[in-house]
């Protein structure tokens, strides 16, 4: 049993409750002096205590819950019925002593008639609550130890899936803006160009994010990212994808984790634009509202069944989503809104931290859907 020095603080002072009360009752009673009143106490409840030391070491050996609990209840109620007997012969033995001594003989004494079955109840009923209060101890630890190992474990597969999806820029995507240079090369160098540099500042934000031992980057680093994606993408789509942006430029110098934004724009082109001949307008904000940062990506495209959200979300709005149930808890969140033929709505929600936060006003959603 090895065990802290501060538990042991705290055991002792557990007791001392009980032995105030104890004292009390005895000086109150008339019953001796006050010198006689503090050894009744230490040879009652000091007994009790170093007892109790016995009845945690088995508690440490009967671990809760058990995996026979009749067998293990019968056990504890032996353990409660020899508790009480021992502290009952403890207390004889200490009285014992003192009685001796004071008449220079040996002279027994000890609880008898009456009181034996009082002090029985008694030992089987602080048996009890040590053994009580000791599994529960036990419980809470062991729900720490697996929270912990639970949410060791899932930010582990968060870190695992965050790889692959910083891993993967969509191959579709690689292919068909390859594919569209290739044809900007033979009739449009100058705007070739231009998406050669845009193409390569994607492939350096999605390499550097991949070695970077910090997940966080400025709002503005994954805006600047996201804006090349879309451009890589208009030159495929064409007229097929109109973006609205209503973005706070206040807001873009807070951190968020990297690829916190763009697999949402992703998953809007993704469903919404690419399949359909008539394409979807996607609107892209960016805010910071009641002393949070907001982002939010609504399309006007098909939209899908709520119940269907959860088995059908791509590898990205999973791993956003766990990123941030992992990353914030409670504060941070991922809301989807949507139904079939109302478009598509996601709104990402983090705290921003008070000393990043500006005076500025904030600045109040407003979409035209």
């Amino acid at each position: 049993m090895h065990r802290s020095p501060r538990f042991w603080q705290v055991y002792a002072a557990a007791w001392l409750p009980y032995a105030v009360l104890y004292f009390l009752i005895f000086v109150t009673g008339g019953r001796g002096t006050v010198g006689e009143a503090v050894a009744d106490m230490l040879s009652n409840v000091g007994t009790a205590a170093l007892l109790g030391v016995a009845a945690l070491a088995a508690t440490d050996r009967m671990r809760w819950p058990a995996r026979r609990p009749v067998a293990f209840f019968l056990v504890q109620a032996g353990l409660a019925v020899a508790y009480a007997a021992a502290w009952w012969a403890a207390i004889a033995a200490v009285f014992t002593l003192r009685v001796s001594l004071a008449r220079g003989r040996l002279s027994l004494s000890y609880l008898g008639g009456y009181a034996f079955p009082w002090q029985m109840f008694a030992g089987v009923m602080v048996y009890a609550a040590i053994a009580g209060i000791a599994y529960a101890v036990q419980a809470a630890g062991q729900a720490r130890e697996q929270e912990a190992r639970a949410a060791r474990a899932e930010t582990l597969r968060a870190r695992a899936e965050l790889q692959a999806l910083r891993a993967q820029l969509n191959p579709h995507f690689l292919f068909n803006t390859l594919h569209s240079l290739m044809a900007l090369v033979r009739h449009e160098p100058a705007q070739a160009e231009a998406a050669l540099e845009r193409f390569a500042g994607l492939l350096r934000y999605t390499l550097d994010a991949k070695r970077a031992e910090v997940d966080d980057v400025p709002l503005a680093q994954e805006w600047a990212f996201v804006r090349d994606y879309l451009a890589l993408e208009r030159i495929r789509l064409g007229e097929r994808l109109r973006v609205v942006e209503h973005v706070d430029p206040g807001a873009l110098d807070h951190p968020v984790p990297a690829f916190t934004l763009q697999p949402l724009v992703e998953n809007a082109i993704r469903h919404a634009v690419g399949p359909h001949a008539r394409g979807a307008r996607v609107t892209i904000g960016i805010a910071r509202v009641d002393g949070a940062l907001e982002l939010r990506v609504v399309d006007d495209g098909p939209g899908a069944d709520p119940a269907s959200i959860s088995r059908a979300a791509g590898l990205g709005l999973r791993v956003v989503r766990q990123r941030l149930e992992t990353r914030y808890g409670g504060a941070g969140r991922m809301d989807v809104r949507t139904a079939p033929g109302e478009g598509f709505a996601v709104h990402v929600r983090l705290p921003v931290a008070a000393a990043a936060e500006e005076t500025a006003e904030e600045e109040r959603w407003s979409y035209a859907r």
